[in-house]
């Protein structure tokens, strides 16, 4: 039995790469800002004190730059550093907003990837 490839269905790479960037350069809604939601607490035995937050990452001027840079911060582990961090920050989605903060793109992390 051979299944037919429906098209009512494209793959999300190929719906990021023909409708999604190429609105994003004609709308001029760059740069784009990286953020990631994550858990964050000061103690890591106490899962009690634990509290949702965002921590802003940057800004690129296309869209090519900042999932490749969103994918360099996640790996190098350096996504909550700094005076202002917190110890422990467990993330769980990495954004990608546009100027007027709309949401662009979203990816889950998981096993220290993301997911988009």
């Amino acid at each position: 039995m051979t299944f037919a490839r429906s098209e009512t269905f494209r793959p999300i790479g190929q719906i990021l790469a023909a409708d999604v960037l190429p609105a994003l350069y004609r709308s001029h809604k760059l740069p784009l800002r990286i953020s990631c939601l994550g858990v964050a607490s000061y103690d890591a035995s106490d899962a009690a004190n634990s509290f949702d937050r965002v921590i802003p990452l940057g800004e690129c001027l296309s869209p090519g730059e900042v999932i490749q840079a969103a994918a360099l911060r996640l790996s190098r582990g350096d996504i909550c550093t700094g005076p202002n961090g917190f110890p422990y920050f467990q993330p769980r989605i990495m954004l990608i907003q546009d100027r007027d903060q709309r949401l662009v793109l979203a990816g889950e992390i998981r096993a220290g990837i993301i997911l988009w």
